[in-house]
């Protein structure tokens, strides 16, 4: 439950509501509650009638604190028994979500940045909390049928429950390509100079982190050759420090 006004609207990941035709019953306070889903998209935002929720039911609180590598989190979530688990972790890594090829075809997240925590707790999905003042900073979503990746809360989810507050439809946009991670060795044979290279290690190294480039996969049609440079395999696009 992110928040009951106007109405509840409850975050859930795409594995576990993939499509708009389906039938939902949401588990809370040991009952089940007919679910309306609201929102389709990175995640999937469902609703039910606020008169059938208990009167003491209230929402979390959100922190606007960006986690970092090394970073101590709190691992909550429900585990394959319905059983509530609590353990505390670090921040392991902070990459691109992997984004395989589905087969049959479904969506599949993309362009997305994940948290990776040291010790994985198997769950349905839960949320990383602050251990210092128990606010929720990310969401632990079940990610490409892959298992749990956190969700940065202030970057990913609270834009898009803000705008289902204000009452704003939300469309979809796609930018026709997708991030994937790539290593020092592969971008080394498409072209990248060695001196880039080894500057990447050294910005990794400083921030405790692996030097991974991001590589970009698109269909694209070749540009007009009218004298000017052609974009190729291998050419730099950004270069973000």
């Amino acid at each position: 439950m992110v928040g009951l006004r106007p109405i509840p609207m409850i975050v859930v990941s795409r594995d576990i509501v993939p499509v708009s035709l389906c039938d939902l019953e949401i588990g809370i306070c040991n009952r089940r509650i007919p679910g309306t889903l609201i929102y389709l998209g990175l995640i999937a935002v469902v609703t039910v009638d606020k008169d059938l929720l208990h009167a003491g039911l209230t929402a979390p609180r959100f922190s606007d604190r960006i986690l970092k590598i090394g970073d101590e989190i709190e691992d909550f979530g429900l585990d394959a028994a319905e059983q509530l688990n609590r353990k505390k972790t670090h921040i392991k890594d902070i990459g691109s979500v992997g984004s395989l090829v589905p087969i049959p075809p479904r969506w599949a997240m993309r362009n997305i940045e994940g948290i990776y925590i040291q010790e994985y707790m198997p769950s349905k999905g839960g949320v990383f909390i602050d251990p210092e003042d128990k606010s929720i900073v990310a969401l632990s979503l079940s990610v490409n049928y892959q298992g749990n990746v956190g969700i940065s809360y202030p970057f990913y989810v609270r834009p898009i429950i803000a705008a289902l507050e204000r009452g704003e439809t939300i469309m979809p946009r796609s930018a026709g390509w997708s991030f994937f991670p790539s290593n020092l060795a592969g971008c080394l044979e498409l072209g990248l100079r060695e001196e880039r290279a080894i500057r990447m290690v050294k910005l990794a190294k400083a921030q405790n982190a692996l030097p991974r480039p991001i590589s970009i996969c698109a269909r694209l049609r070749p540009l007009p050759n009218d004298g000017r440079d052609t974009l190729q395999i291998g050419d730099i696009l950004i270069e973000i420090q």
